[in-house]
């Protein structure tokens, strides 16, 4: 079993509301997958991360969310893995990420670094 990981420079995201902020974690493909949310450094939530809610959103600016998504590729039929980070009242508010595993049981480990403007 391997274990690929990818860290992607930090992403901007814009909440210009004082509408609530939640993030939901979409693993594709038919893999298996769970993440984890540190909120300003502290872990606030970790597994199955469905509308996860992170504030206020004019009170996020400044503020960081890095969010630690895992992939086990399960699914026979492709190396193929694909994670959504969805961000209601957030712009932009979704963000695709894409990787390819080399063999079927590999590991996929994306790090996201959100910052709120």
């Amino acid at each position: 079993m391997g274990l690929k990981k990818e860290e992607k420079d930090t992403v901007i995201i814009t909440v210009d509301t004082e509408e609530d902020l939640h993030i939901t974690i979409t693993i594709g493909n038919a893999q298996i997958g769970a993440g984890v949310v540190f909120f300003e450094s502290n872990q606030i939530a970790k597994g199955d991360i469905q509308n996860l809610y992170l504030g206020k959103g004019k009170s996020l600016h400044g503020k960081k969310c890095k969010v630690v998504t895992n992939v086990l590729d399960a699914n026979p039929a492709t190396n193929a893995v694909v994670i959504v980070h969805d961000f209601d009242n957030g712009v932009p508010s979704s963000h695709t990420y894409k990787g390819k595993l080399d063999n079927e049981g590999d590991i996929y480990s994306l790090v996201t670094t959100y910052k709120f403007v």
